[in-house]
């Protein structure tokens, strides 16, 4: 099988569509393009026939629920002893006594009786999203040590010793602000906090500092609270001193869901409520992603931990410092260091797809290359003969049966 990447398929579209290093098309819209191209050729794959990704379920079962990836029904058969007899989908007018299946939200139905033998299922999964990287983007700073949406926040050195930290923009190069404290805790959409031997914290609305006089006793000194892009100030009651969990590890943050029914928190380790999240490598940053944290580590992984407890590692391929914020239209996501270069790198990883064959590479290349031209407005009369010679091609190269004709039967 020929593996190829949606990047690759992106590449060759745009070089048919003479739209190479053109940005007329918009990340987003190559992105759901590609979806579009990729779901019309895997619907030409249904209607002939090919059994490329096809899959099976066998069972006993007269009401069996569908896998969550059923997309389109094959067929349905009843095995006896290797001797398979079609099952044919129940008519309207038919009674429910004789031998027939129908689909009923997401269970199928085996109608009537039958002795001996299973039941086997023949059916298509749901196509995958297809995603690919969007390019670099190199950040004109050094020392960089953690960056949310435009704002980064660079370090302040004395022989090779962290004394201090910068506040920056990234569109904005007449803010360069240096902050309170030579600890980076947290960086979130209103504020920036940091520490020393206390806390800080600077809004980043307003550009003034505030420092954390009063928490109760038993938490002094030893962390804030955050809860979706909100401070969670003590002080001010925001939110009940019964509330507070009951914590005796040393703790520089705490994130609670949108409930306040759970949170997670980090000291040298990463805890949910009092369940411990063993980790390969040290945290560093945190990012708030609607139900769950992602926790950049000191090494090329991040980490997603969902408030029920359950975690993700995601190998990623290049040196993850923290997340900026997971952009679709633009796909960006995460800092990342490279050498001594810092980089705004996309968060969607590039889709492998194994093809039979190199044909379905073409054909998919030519369907992406025909809408990239009608979403420019240009004429695709010849791509569109050239289109038909590949589509051509690939029914004739697609089966590598030719015992007899296709037949297409029970499809839903």
């Amino acid at each position: 099988m020929i593996t190829y990447t949606s990047s690759d398929i992106i590449k060759r579209a745009t070089q048919i569509a003479d739209l190479e290093n053109s940005d007329f098309i918009s990340f987003n819209e190559k992105i759901a393009l590609l979806n579009e191209s990729y779901v019309a050729l895997y619907q030409k794959l249904i209607n002939k026939g090919d059994n490329a990704f096809l899959r099976y379920i066998n069972t006993n079962k007269s009401i069996i629920d569908l896998p969550q990836d059923f997309y389109q029904l094959k067929a349905v058969l009843l095995n006896n002893n290797g001797y398979l007899q079609p099952i044919k989908r129940r008519p309207q007018n038919q009674n429910d006594k004789d031998l027939s299946y129908e689909i009923i939200n997401n269970t199928l139905k085996i109608n009537g009786h039958y002795s001996g033998g299973s039941i086997s299922i023949e059916y298509y999964p749901t196509p995958v999203t297809l995603t690919f990287p969007s390019e670099k983007l190199s950040i004109p700073f050094d020392n960089v040590l953690a960056m949310h949406n435009d704002w980064i926040i660079t370090g302040i050195y004395n022989n090779n010793e962290l004394t201090g930290l910068m506040l920056n923009n990234l569109n904005d190069n007449n803010i360069n602000v240096e902050l309170n404290g030579n600890k980076l805790i947290h960086v979130a959409d209103d504020y920036v906090v940091t520490k020393d031997d206390k806390y800080y914290l600077f809004n980043l609305k307003t550009g003034k500092t505030i420092e954390t006089v009063y928490i109760p006793a038993s938490f002094k000194s030893r962390m804030f609270l955050y809860n979706d892009s909100k401070l969670l100030m003590v002080e001010n009651n925001s939110i009940a001193y019964n509330d507070l969990p009951a914590i005796k590890d040393k703790v520089d943050l705490i994130m609670f869901s949108d409930d306040l029914k759970h949170f997670i928190y980090k000291t040298d380790k990463v805890k949910i409520d009092d369940k411990e999240i063993e980790l390969k490598q040290n945290p560093k940053h945190f990012y708030q992603n609607n139900e769950s944290v992602i926790i950049t580590t000191d090494s090329n992984y991040v980490v997603d931990v969902n408030y029920n407890g359950d975690y993700q590692e995601i190998i990623k391929n290049d040196c993850i410092i923290d997340v900026i914020k997971f952009d679709d239209n633009t796909g960006y996501g995460y800092l990342t260091q490279e050498l001594n270069g810092y980089y705004v790198t996309s968060f969607f990883d590039d889709t492998e797809l194994n093809f039979p064959n190199q044909m379905y590479f073409t054909l998919m290349a030519y369907l992406l290359a025909i809408s990239f031209k009608i979403k420019q407005g240009s004429d695709i009369s010849g791509l569109q003969l050239s289109y038909e010679k590949a589509e051509e091609t690939f029914y004739d190269t697609l089966s590598n049966d030719d015992w007899n004709y296709t037949r297409i039967t029970n499809v839903y």
